[in-house]
């Protein structure tokens, strides 16, 4: 049987509305990823409804890695896009597996003191204490002593935290 698009939409709010996301991941994610997979590929702005909705529950790796780029080209002025796209995480109930290693990779990439300064920020956000190994795994390039000091805070931050 073939659902209509808004039928998949539907099905899709109601599980995650009703905490049925495991269910919604075995049975309606293989179809969202069939039919992504037959789009052309467009400018985000010029994505149909279902590649949107496929997005927003069913995000690829690289879907969230081009919302942390997005977040990061937008400045000093992403303040609560990198909360919302952690609580995204959690939404999704995606495990936290994932989230670290998007992060992970994402720092990866590019390396700079500005990436940095957004992953510490993330970390300290969403962060738990086996986290902390991710704040020195990457050499990162910048002052040396700014980067001491952000992996200090988010340190203290996230063994602060965990102690609540």
């Amino acid at each position: 049987m073939t659902y209509s698009d808004s039928a998949l939409w539907s099905m899709a709010e109601f599980c995650q509305r009703h905490d049925n996301r495991d269910w919604s991941r075995i049975h309606l994610k293989p179809e969202f990823d069939q039919r992504r997979a037959r789009l052309p590929q467009v400018a985000k702005e010029n994505q149909t409804h279902i590649e949107r909705v496929a997005r927003h529950h069913f995000p690829s790796d690289a879907d969230i890695l081009q919302e942390l780029d997005q977040i990061e080209q937008q400045g000093g002025h992403h303040y609560g896009r990198l909360y919302y796209w952690s609580e995204e995480f959690e939404r999704r109930q995606d495990d936290h597996s994932r989230w670290q290693r998007i992060l992970d990779e994402w720092l990866s990439r590019n390396p700079t003191a500005e990436r940095f300064r957004l992953f510490v920020e993330a970390i300290l956000e969403q962060g738990i204490r086996s986290d902390i190994d991710l704040l020195y795994k990457h050499v990162i390039s910048g002052d040396p002593n700014e980067i001491e000091r952000l992996r200090t805070n988010a340190r203290f931050g996230i063994m602060w935290r965990s102690l609540r």
